[in-house]
């Protein structure tokens, strides 16, 4: 079988932490995470717990340099006294980045981690 270069599709083997953080926010604060390659990937799981209200902005782009496109927004709902949210989304681009906006009062806690989930 000949060998035919660019005609790969990528694919990933096992789950990889693509974005996390731990550091609470103050008041309308943001984090902003670097940019990672999510080409190859199922979907990317996104979960994050906090004792404030906020949204995570899922970004896209085809090359690492942008143009980022806006393609979800996560909004936490209050489960069991926490904000939470839990989802996946699942890749269009090769790129991505997100921004976690803290729109209320300063955080007492959070958690926050997204996966890149393979291909099954």
């Amino acid at each position: 079988m000949a060998d035919y270069p660019g005609f790969v599709i990528p694919t990933r083997q096992k789950t990889d932490l693509l974005f996390s953080t731990g550091r609470p926010l103050g008041a309308a604060k943001s984090f902003r995470s670097p940019v990672a390659e999510v080409a190859g990937y199922n979907a990317v799981a996104f979960l994050g717990v906090s004792d404030q209200p906020f949204t995570v902005t899922v970004f896209e782009a085809c090359s690492p340099d942008g143009p980022f496109v806006g393609v979800a927004t996560l909004a936490s709902a209050l489960v069991g006294g926490q904000n939470q949210v839990c989802s996946r989304v699942s890749p269009c681009g090769s790129f991505m980045k997100v921004t976690l906006d803290n729109g209320g009062a300063a955080m007492g806690s959070l958690s926050f981690c997204s996966q890149g989930i393979p291909v099954p």
